[in-house]
C-alpha cells in the first residue's frame, strides 16, 4: 500500500496499529489481486484527474435561487397599514355640521375656506 507521507512525518497518535494491520493485510494479497487493486487504483486516479472540477456548475442555479428568493419577499403580501381616518369633503364643512368633535363652522370660515381651496387648485 502507498502511503503519501514524507519519511520525518510521523503517523497521527492512535493510527500506528491501524498502519501495522493494514501493512500486514497488504503482504497476504495474493499477486493477481494486488496487480487488480493497483490497476484499478491507477484507472480511479486518472479518470479523477482528467475531469476538471467545475465548482462554477452551481453557480448559475444559487443566483436563480437567490433573485427568486428576493423577487418572493419584495411581493410577499403585507398586512395593510392602518389607515387614518377620512377627511371631510370641504362641502360637508360647509353644512357646518361639527365633524370630530369641532364646533360648527361660521359663514366667515367657510369663505375662508373656501378661498384656500381655490388657491390649492389653482
Amino acid at each position: 500500500m502507498n502511503r503519501p507521507t514524507e519519511p520525518h512525518e510521523p503517523p497521527p497518535p492512535g493510527t500506528e496499529p491501524v498502519l501495522r494491520a493494514l501493512d500486514h493485510w497488504q503482504d497476504e494479497i495474493d499477486p493477481v489481486q494486488r496487480a487488480r487493486l493497483a490497476a484499478a487504483r491507477r484507472r480511479a486516479l486518472t479518470v479523477a484527474e482528467a475531469q476538471p472540477r467545475r465548482a462554477w456548475v452551481w453557480l448559475a442555479p444559487a443566483l436563480a435561487t437567490g433573485l427568486l428568493l428576493a423577487f418572493g419577499i419584495g411581493f410577499w403580501p403585507q398586512a395593510p397599514l392602518p389607515s387614518a381616518p377620512p377627511t371631510p369633503a370641504i362641502e360637508e364643512l360647509a353644512v357646518g355640521l361639527p365633524t370630530a368633535g369641532e364646533e360648527p363652522l361660521q359663514d366667515e370660515d367657510l369663505e375662508y375656506l373656501l378661498w384656500l381651496a381655490a388657491d390649492d387648485a389653482a
